[in-house]
Parts: structure tokens; C-alpha cells; sequence
């Protein structure tokens, strides 16, 4: 189980964020404008007219800031990974104190897997916005990365201290409070994230995870029931529960449980399957 690498949903901030520019109504004339017709373009489900209305008021307006950020966040979404960070570039040459396209860059040099650049473009969004609590995470990870469990909790509670609703920072503050050997305040941390995320599940596959390791099997199947219940295509809540079976020497719902994991592709269950259940 490899909850702490966090890579897929610490970024998970993509979602949590809100980048796009705050636009008043305009004429359609005006860059910002376009810019908002381009961007109801996305809204309606059509990702390559918003990209076709970039690049024309790109083309027409070479010096506007904001056209560059969003269609680099265009690019990012579809994994443009070059593109975008060229986008960036261009948006922080015309507007250099621009914390949260600082922040998006240094996202995606995090998933090219770039993680110096990754930093110091965190530390640029810190410098220009203090208050910007993501940057603080996703900080946090890289130095969580880098084995400074110290100054990772600094940054999660800073990211606290500044957004008190913030359920990535909690589930992350508990992930290394677990590492730490601080239990309770790991599971009270993973309490929080979890009512303040009502939709996401790795809080509650975390927690999971806490109660198998402690033995409290009934706790720990029903956070793996809540995951299911939201997502039925989590194979780790699968794995736990054949783990929990098999504790329970329940052979049969065991390996059913396994085998619902592996056929979701979590590959640590083929190994239990070759173990424990005949062919």
C-alpha cells in the first residue's frame, strides 16, 4: 500500500482551486471579453473551440497575460505537459508577480516529475501571495519528498492557518502524522478531511487503512463501504476487504474480494490470490 507517495491526488488541488480569471461583463471586443467567450466555449464542452478562440486572441492580443495562462491550464488538462509550461512562461515574462500561474507551473513540473522547478515555482507563489494556501501543500509534499518531515508539517499547518476548510491539508497533515507515529492525531486529522470532503474517498481509504492495521475490522469495513458506495470501481477498498476476510479466516469472501481488486487492476491482489485461493 502506498498511500504516502500522493502523487495522483495532491494535485488533486487542480480540482480544488479555482484559477480562471474573474471576468465582468464586457464587450466582446475587449480581450477580456473573447477571453470569457473562450471560456464559456470550455463550459459548454467544447475544449477545442476554447483552444481555437485562445490562439486567435493570442494571435490578435500578443501581450494579453491572462490568454496565456488559460490556455496553458487548457494544455495541462490534456496533458500538453510542454505546451502548457510554455504558456506560463509567457503569461509570468508579461505579468512576473502572477502567484497562481507561478503555482500552475510549478504544478506541471511536478507531473513531468521535475520537482526543483516544481519547487521553486512554490516558493514564487509564496513570495507573491503568502496567503495561497495550495502552494503551501503542495510544498509540503516536496519537502515530505525530500525527507524534511519538519518543515512539511510547517507548511500543512500554515496551509491550515490560512484555509481552515482545506481537506487536502488535513489529509495530508494526518498522512505524516501517521509516518510520525502519531496515531490519534493522524485519525483526528483524517476526521477532518473527511467531513469537509464529502466526495472524495482517500481520507476515508486512509482511515481504512488505520483501522485494519489497529485490528478494528468493523470500523475499518465500513469506511471501505463508503468508499464503494461513492466510487464501486475502488480496487484498493476491494484489497482491504479481502486483507480483512482473510484475518477473519473468511477464505471464500476473502479471495472474491481479491479478485475483484485485480480485475480493477490493483496488482498487489494477484499475489494474495497466489497465496491464499486455489486457481
Amino acid at each position: 500500500m502506498d498511500f504516502f507517495s500522493k502523487l495522483y491526488l495532491t494535485f488533486c488541488i487542480t480540482g480544488l482551486v479555482i484559477f480562471f480569471i474573474i471576468v465582468t461583463p464586457l464587450s466582446a471586443q475587449t480581450p477580456q471579453g473573447r477571453l470569457e467567450i473562450a471560456e464559456e466555449a470550455y463550459r459548454d464542452h467544447q475544449p477545442e473551440r476554447c483552444g481555437q478562440l485562445l490562439d486567435k486572441l493570442i494571435q490578435d492580443e500578443p501581450n494579453f497575460a491572462p490568454a496565456y495562462a488559460r490556455r496553458g491550464l487548457l494544455h495541462y488538462e490534456f496533458s500538453r505537459f510542454d505546451a502548457a509550461l510554455a504558456d506560463y512562461g509567457r503569461a509570468i515574462r508579461i505579468q512576473p508577480a502572477w502567484a497562481e500561474v507561478y503555482y500552475r507551473r510549478g504544478v506541471t513540473y511536478y507531473f513531468m516529475g521535475q520537482n526543483s522547478q516544481a519547487l521553486e515555482d512554490f516558493e514564487q507563489t509564496i513570495k507573491y501571495d503568502a496567503a495561497y494556501a495550495p502552494a503551501y501543500v503542495s510544498r509540503g509534499l516536496l519537502r515530505e519528498e525530500n525527507n524534511q518531515a519538519k518543515w512539511a508539517m510547517k507548511d500543512y499547518q500554515q496551509a491550515i492557518k490560512l484555509s481552515p476548510d482545506f481537506a487536502l491539508a488535513y489529509y495530508n497533515r494526518g498522512l505524516l502524522y501517521y509516518q510520525l507515529g502519531k496515531e490519534t492525531k493522524a485519525l483526528d486529522d483524517l476526521d477532518k478531511a473527511i467531513r469537509l470532503d464529502t466526495q472524495g474517498v482517500d481520507a476515508l481509504l486512509a482511515r481504512a487503512f488505520i483501522f485494519m492495521e489497529d485490528k478494528q475490522y468493523e470500523q475499518a469495513l465500513a469506511d471501505c463501504a463508503r468508499v464503494l458506495g461513492k466510487n464501486p470501481n475502488q480496487s484498493e477498498a476491494y484489497f482491504y476487504q479481502g486483507e480483512i476476510s482473510w484475518a477473519q479466516n473468511k477464505t471464500e469472501e476473502a479471495c472474491e474480494n481479491w479478485q475483484k481488486a485485480l480485475d480493477l487492476f490493483y496488482v498487489d491482489a494477484e499475489m494474495r490470490l497466489k497465496e491464499h485461493c486455489s486457481p
